[in-house]
């Protein structure tokens, strides 16, 4: 795959938008991506922005880097760049990335990478559309701004580390595709309080809510056919609800964990 930097902005453009107005313009990087309000591409006289991206097997982009200013700004990720459909937004690409608020994913997403957004502190908000079917591991790990995100239907799958260590992360709902949730993939949440729409998953896996302090209730079906080690615990008040005979209530009872059925 060809590695390829998109520059956002050039330097005459800069220059003009500086001098006339004394502060850059809304601009979105990509053809037709809709400008939003305070979606600011360049911070800065000297200030740029730019996607590293990479064309893929089936002819689409994944995006795999990001730079932008030093001062918090929110990112607008363009639908395409070049007349190309941006697809995935690859593996660490705004890794530790302590500048941006706010990301706009658009429609044409269909992959977010491992790590791709791990470690950005001052990330507060993010949409992820529908077509979004696979998020990967740590995909949001110490996102520790973030209080609240709303997971797509089309998911199939949390996986290991998701949210690890988002201390403001408050209410989740768990979508109705959703069979499994990986290893410590809600480890460190303190903030986390409401866990909804287990119905469908199979799988917990070994310490997913491991140190969710705050979590109160969680109900686990009798679709739910394997749970990993240790996965409540630390969970001080919680009481989790199960069926009567399912897995789940021989693994709450080896664990010692308070159940209601």
């Amino acid at each position: 795959m060809r590695k390829i930097v998109a520059s956002a902005l050039f330097a005459a453009l800069l220059l003009t938008l500086v001098s006339c107005s004394g502060k850059t313009n809304p601009i979105v990087i990509g053809g037709n991506s809709e400008v939003k309000e305070n979606v600011y591409v360049v911070t800065g006289e000297n200030g740029k922005q730019s996607f590293e991206y990479e064309i893929t097997e089936k002819n689409t982009i994944a995006i795999t880097g990001y730079t932008g200013s030093f001062d918090k700004h929110q990112v607008v990720i363009p639908d395409r760049i070049d007349s190309i459909e941006v697809t995935e937004i690859g593996p660490k690409a705004f890794y530790y990335d302590n500048s941006i608020t706010t990301v706009t994913i658009p429609e044409t997403v269909t992959k977010i990478g491992a790590w791709a957004f791990a470690g950005c502190t001052y990330l507060e908000n993010i949409n992820i559309p529908e077509t979004v079917t696979e998020i990967g591991a740590g995909a949001f790990y110490k996102c520790t701004s973030l209080s609240s995100i709303e997971l797509p239907g089309s998911l199939g799958e949390i996986s290991n580390y998701t949210f690890y260590g988002c201390d403001l992360l408050e209410t989740i709902n768990i979508p109705e595709g959703v069979t499994a949730i990986g290893d410590s993939a809600f480890w460190g949440c303190n903030a986390l309080v409401s866990v909804t729409g287990m119905e469908g998953v199979k799988s917990i896996g070994a310490y997913a809510f491991n140190d969710c302090s705050k979590l109160a209730d969680i109900s686990i079906s009798a679709a739910t056919e394997e749970i990993g080690e240790h996965a409540f615990n630390g969970c001080e008040t919680l009481v989790i609800k199960v069926v009567a005979g399912s897995f789940a209530e021989t693994y709450v009872m080896s664990y010692g964990y308070n159940y209601t059925k």
